[in-house]
């Protein structure tokens, strides 16, 4: 099984904004035309193994990209129709996302073991950029915020199930969990006749990480005809770290 898929989109508006005090009067309007494009692509693969015995797999892919772009201008004005400056603010974003995941079940011993593995990650980078000018030429500001986030989870378990006596059914599981995010942010700032400059100490980042394990016993039994027995017994272990710059 293979398929592929797009999701384009296009957005656009454009109107007067209002702005006024706590009485309702009129401080400030701007005219504002806004427009928006994003854009996804991505793929994915589906394979199975199912050979005449006990055994059986699956393997499962996908992969995608993400991309938007929005940008909108506004033009301000003071209430008696004198334009009193412009601002202009985009935002971008570069996304790419993955994922596997697979299984592979067959028997052993009394009963049946199942492994099953999962790994996704995403990065996504961003970027805002606001520009601001006076229409007398006596203030301007050239701003861009950068961030980019990256996240990773790894995901191992296995489950052994078998049939006990009386229409019984047990099952032991044990599941290792590793999580990543890692985040880094930097501010420019300047004006609109020199190119934006790092602000200091503006660099920000941190990382948090988790490591989980669980394990679960699980036991069901038929106790009449219409009614059966479910119970189950675990824990669950987690460590959260985390560290900033």
């Amino acid at each position: 099984r293979a398929s592929l898929n797009s999701d384009p989109g296009r957005g656009a508006n454009a109107g007067r904004e209002i702005i006024t005090d706590g009485d309702g009067n009129l401080i400030q309007y701007r005219e504002e035309d806004f427009t928006s494009h994003r854009a996804r692509v991505g793929g994915e693969l589906g394979l199975t193994w199912d050979p005449e015995d006990s055994r059986e797999a699956s393997l499962n892919a996908s992969y995608g990209i993400r991309e938007v772009d929005d940008e909108e201008f506004s033009n301000r004005f003071a209430p008696d129709g004198t334009e009193t400056s412009r601002a202009i603010f985009t935002f971008a974003e570069d996304e790419w996302e993955s994922e596997v995941s697979g299984d592979f079940a067959f028997d052993l011993g009394p009963g049946r073991l199942k492994l099953i593995g999962l790994q996704r990650n995403e990065d996504s980078a961003f970027t805002e950029n606001f520009k601001f000018g006076a229409s007398d030429g006596s203030d301007s500001s050239d701003s861009i915020f950068l961030q980019s986030i990256y996240e990773n989870e790894s995901i191992l378990r296995g489950e052994y199930s078998w049939n006990g006596s009386n229409e019984s059914d047990w099952q032991v599981s044990l599941e290792g969990v590793y999580n990543l995010l890692e985040s880094d942010e930097q501010l420019l700032s300047g004006d609109l006749t020199t190119a934006p400059v790092l602000v200091p100490d503006s660099i920000d980042g941190i990382e948090v990480e988790e490591i989980r394990s669980e394990a679960f016993l699980t036991h069901s039994r038929q106790l009449k005809p219409d009614l059966r027995l479910h119970a189950s017994l675990g824990a669950e272990y987690s460590e959260v770290t985390s560290a900033g710059v």
